[in-house]
């Protein structure tokens, strides 16, 4: 994967843009897990990227993913 990407976005910066709206714990958590997790950085980027494409790029086959059946994460990148 690129450092850009139209369907994966940074999962740090995620947790970051989003700190004040879902619990804050929880974005902490995430930003926690992926500084314990990544080696090396690009940019602004912190090292994980995740499925969240724009509404003209989401792929259907996407919601027969394991991760998707197992979690709502799908469910929450087709509400944008």
């Amino acid at each position: 994967m690129s450092a850009y990407s139209l369907s994966y976005i940074d999962l740090y910066m995620f947790a970051h843009l989003f700190y004040e709206d879902i619990s804050m714990e929880a974005a902490q958590d995430i930003m926690s897990a992926v500084n314990e997790t990544v080696m090396a950085c690009f940019g602004e980027m912190a090292g994980i990227g995740v499925y969240f494409p724009l509404p003209a790029y989401f792929s259907g086959a996407y919601c027969t993913t394991d991760f998707a059946m197992a979690t709502p994460w799908d469910e929450l990148v087709a509400s944008f």
